[in-house]
């Protein structure tokens, strides 16, 4: 007795299709975000930013304000603070300097560019 194949209806086949086309995006997303093969990228953690915020405040409390050295000393408690949760963290340095890693990565490059030419000098 030969067993009847159920056939699609419309739907099932429409959502076949969404769920095919997702996979494919999903999977070209993937490949887009990956680096190509000798790329130079720099992935922070946490604790670097924090470190590179405090060392950009520390610099900038020998002209600040006494108004200014007290809410800079506040940011600095909290971003070192153990207790306080990640996303204020986070929340206080993009209000602070809104592009920091960008200027983080700027200081990465002039960096790299004074021991290359240090080296060069040799």
């Amino acid at each position: 007795v030969p067993v009847p194949v159920p056939v699609p209806d419309a739907a099932q086949l429409k959502k076949k299709q969404k769920n095919k086309e997702r996979r494919e995006r999903q999977k070209a997303s993937r490949t887009e975000n990956r680096l190509p093969e000798g790329a130079d990228r720099i992935v922070w953690t946490l604790d670097e930013e924090i470190e590179w915020f405090c060392q950009q405040f520390e610099m900038g409390l020998r002209h600040a304000t006494r108004e200014q050295a007290a809410e800079t000393r506040s940011i600095m408690s909290a971003l070192k603070s153990a207790t306080a949760p990640l996303a204020r963290k986070r929340q206080l340095m993009h209000v602070t300097i809104p592009d920091y890693r960008e200027r983080m990565s700027q200081d990465i490059d002039w960096i790299r560019e004074m021991r290359s030419s240090l080296w060069k000098k040799d």
